[in-house]
């Protein structure tokens, strides 16, 4: 009964931590679904975004600019005229922008999301295009392929986290289940482990490079913590998870319950008796006649039922009534108690004498 308890705390815990898995990783994949954040890796503040115009710098632009009261240079470039959002909340399928008149604005999710600076805050239309050196361009690439791979990994994570609970339920009817749910926990732990580990790497190497190479115009880039912490989470979880399940054991018929005892007869109980005695009765249903039975009856007498008034008249006498061979006749007997009572007749023997082996009835 302990064994049994034991074994079903173990199935409830490592669905539980299953679970929590699947919470923490839904949580880091779906931010930023539906303009509602809930964990950000970059935080990109375009406050104070400034890009001077390209010919700002010529003195003599400027002087005749003065001198005919007409914009010569042109204008600055700033996050107002841009139309750029205030700042923006980078998380793994998309990235959200707060407006200053408090909405939301968020691109559209897409698996392999990635925020470019040059074409999502338009430094390509400003006098800052041409200028981001080619590490930034490198590191933007790095970042396409594992944003790609970590989005995978967290959709493959959550099917898998999901086909493990079922099969954690099904563990406790059916054996292989066991086995299926610790190889599809294994790979849950193995796949958010790693997305983990090169989500953390990517991002902080990308706040490194948009702040080397955008910083200069008042653009600034700072990591969150809330997606570090939830995939960290969910991939504790999800080893958690894989270790309760190495403790899942199988529940024998042997300790299932008292009724099943019974049924199976276990430590010789009254079931194994029951079953010994219906087994006897079902082997003995389907055996044929048996040896003596098929032995031939070459002189062994046969007997047959006679009707009480021919045996009367046949034989001129009575049968005692608690005789066990009353109604029963030998037919070989009959035929030589024909022929005696033939020859007696003609004999002159005395008729009424008729041996018989009971007192005779006056």
């Amino acid at each position: 009964m302990v064994a049994r308890k034991s074994a079903g705390l173990n199935w409830a815990v490592a669905i539980i931590i299953s679970l929590v898995s699947l919470i923490f990783t839904l949580l880091t994949l779906l931010s930023g679904v539906g303009s509602h954040t809930t964990a950000s890796y970059l935080t990109v503040d375009a406050t104070n975004l400034a890009i001077p115009a390209k010919l700002s710098g010529s003195a003599f632009l400027q002087d005749l600019s003065t001198i005919s009261g007409s914009d010569l240079i042109g204008q600055s470039r700033t996050r107002q005229n841009l139309g750029l959002s205030a700042t923006y909340s980078v998380s793994l399928l998309t990235a959200c922008g707060s407006n200053d008149d408090g909405s939301t604005t968020c691109f559209t999710p897409r698996v392999g999301f990635t925020f470019n600076p040059s074409s999502d805050l338009k430094l390509d239309r400003t006098a800052a295009q041409g200028t981001l050196a080619k590490p930034y361009y490198n590191q933007l690439n790095t970042y396409a392929s594992v944003s790609m791979f970590v989005a995978v990994a967290y959709i493959l994570t959550s099917l898998f986290t999901v086909v493990s609970c079922l099969t954690i339920v099904l563990s406790r009817r059916f054996q292989p289940a066991i086995l299926i749910s610790r190889v599809v926990s294994g790979i849950v732990a193995i796949l958010a482990i790693a997305a983990t580990i090169a989500s953390i790497v990517t991002f902080v190497k990308l706040r490194d490079t948009f702040n080397g190479a955008v910083g200069d115009i008042g653009v600034t880039t700072t990591t969150n913590s809330s997606a570090f912490g939830l995939s960290a989470a969910a991939s504790v979880a999800s080893v958690a998870a894989f270790i309760s399940t190495l403790f899942i054991r199988p529940t024998a018929p042997g300790y299932r319950s008292p009724y099943h005892n019974d049924k199976r007869g276990v430590d010789g109980g009254a079931g194994a008796r029951e079953a010994g005695l219906m087994s006897r009765e079902a082997r003995t249903a389907n055996v044929g006649a048996g040896f003596l039975d098929r032995v031939p009856t070459w002189n062994r007498p046969r007997y047959t039922q006679l009707d009480a008034q021919k045996s009367i008249n046949a034989h001129s006498r009575d049968h005692s009534p608690d005789s066990d061979r009353e109604g029963l006749i030998n037919p070989a007997e009959d035929d030589v108690s024909s022929q005696s009572q033939w020859t007696n007749r003609h004999s002159g023997q005395n008729l009424d004498h008729v041996p018989t082996a009971y007192k005779p009835r006056v």
